[in-house]
């Protein structure tokens, strides 16, 4: 029997696995993300003392061609706002809250791996779950609509509050806050 889900995970195969660690900026992780669609059992007496092993079916996931020609160009909201200088007023203070380094602001884009315009599946020992992923949708332009198709941030803030934005050193607003 198998239980059908919709998750997003990240996984290694022999594909990444001599990749170096990579960052939330850098262009080539050191994982894979994929969609699970099917989580199943099987049983047998040679799978040792427990009998079983249990196995997730994806559909595979890839980066997104993100340059301008590509088919994931950036929004403007992409990209990094501007410091105060020749092109914003030095009353505005944008830069405040973007990461100087960021190359995905929103996180990195990820859309379906197809091969010959047909579904990439792949079957993994649940072992090789690393964990689940939040994902973000990229929305079409105009409209409240998305899918994997059009692309999916993998968000990059999940991290402990003290560490994400905003921040009380580069942001006085929230200097003289009580810490809740």
């Amino acid at each position: 029997m198998g239980l059908c889900r919709f998750d997003v995970i990240k996984y290694r195969d022999e594909t990444v696995q001599n990749r170096p660690k990579a960052d939330a900026n850098a262009d080539l992780p050191d994982f894979l993300l994929g969609c699970i669609m099917l989580i199943f059992r099987i049983t047998h007496h040679h799978f040792g003392d427990d009998g079983f092993r249990d196995f997730v079916l994806i559909r595979r996931m890839k980066t997104a061609n993100r340059s301008a020609d590509g088919a994931f160009p950036r929004f403007a909201c992409e990209n990094l706002c501007n410091p105060p200088g020749d092109r914003c007023p030095a009353d505005r203070r944008d830069n405040w809250w973007d990461d100087p380094r960021a190359k995905n602001k929103l996180g990195r884009l990820w859309t379906w791996d197809n091969h010959h315009d047909l579904p990439n599946f792949r079957v993994l020992s649940a072992n090789n779950v690393i964990e689940t992923v939040a994902i973000m949708p990229r929305f079409v332009a105009d409209t409240a609509k998305w899918s994997i198709a059009t692309g999916v941030y993998e968000n990059r803030y999940l991290m402990d509050s003290r560490a994400r934005p905003p921040f009380v050193k580069r942001c006085p607003c929230l200097a003289a806050a009580p810490n809740t």
